[in-house]
This record gives C-alpha cells, sequence and structure tokens, in this order.
C-alpha cells in the first residue's frame, strides 16, 4: 500500500513523479508492504534533490528498514531504470529514509507503466 503522510505535498506532478510512484506503489502492493512518502515537492532538500522540480520522492518503509533499506533501493532502481537513483538517507538513524530521483540533466522518456508483477521477482 502507498500512503502519504500528512505534510506532504505534490505542488508538481511531472512525469517522472508519476513513474516513480507508480513503480514504488506496484512494488508495495506486490510484496504486501506499507510504503509512505515523506516529501515529494514539499520541504527544504538539498539544492540538487529534485524534489523542487518535482522529480523526486522521499519515503519509509516500516516494514523493510535497516539492513533490508538497500535491498529495496535496488529493487526500485532495477525497475526504474538508469535514468533514476537513489539512495537510503540517515541510515541505522530513526529518521532513516530512501530518496528516490530522475538524475539531474537526465532526459525522462516516458515508460509504459504494465501491472505485471512478476518483474520484480526476476
Amino acid at each position: 500500500m502507498l500512503l502519504a503522510r500528512a505534510s506532504c505535498r505534490f505542488g508538481t506532478i511531472t512525469p517522472p513523479l508519476l513513474f516513480l510512484l507508480s513503480v514504488i506503489e506496484e512494488y508495495a502492493r506486490h510484496h504486501a508492504l506499507t510504503v509512505v512518502v515523506l516529501s515529494a515537492t514539499d520541504g527544504q532538500h538539498a539544492v540538487y534533490s529534485g524534489h523542487d522540480l518535482g522529480h523526486a520522492v522521499d519515503l519509509r518503509c516500516h516494514d523493510r528498514q535497516g539492513r533490508h533499506a538497500a535491498g529495496l533501493l535496488k529493487d526500485l532502481l532495477k525497475r526504474l531504470g538508469p535514468e533514476f537513483h537513489g539512495a537510503v538517507v540517515h541510515q541505522g538513524e530513526p529518521t532513516e529514509h530512501l530518496h528516490l530521483q530522475l538524475r539531474r540533466g537526465a532526459d525522462y522518456h516516458p515508460h509504459p507503466v504494465c501491472t505485471h508483477l512478476g518483474r520484480f521477482d526476476q
């Protein structure tokens, strides 16, 4: 299940952001996880984070924290493709979360969003 924190704002929903959210939601549903989007276009972020452009999200998955966060990140990046990147931020701390974004300067080419969930098992 994909949820958004009450303070999370989506001021600009761009094609890359929509693709990010659809892949995250599909992954969460397939693995019976609860994923919470902490931030999209809201809040203060690093200059090149992509949040202000509507190209990035911060998220937390309470079901897969700690040693599993890196695996979750790897699975999502594999599906998102090479024009996206991400990191585990504040690893091991209570504020640990994942940051995913379109690479700065990357040309985003819309991907078909299909519902074949088996691709996460490959």
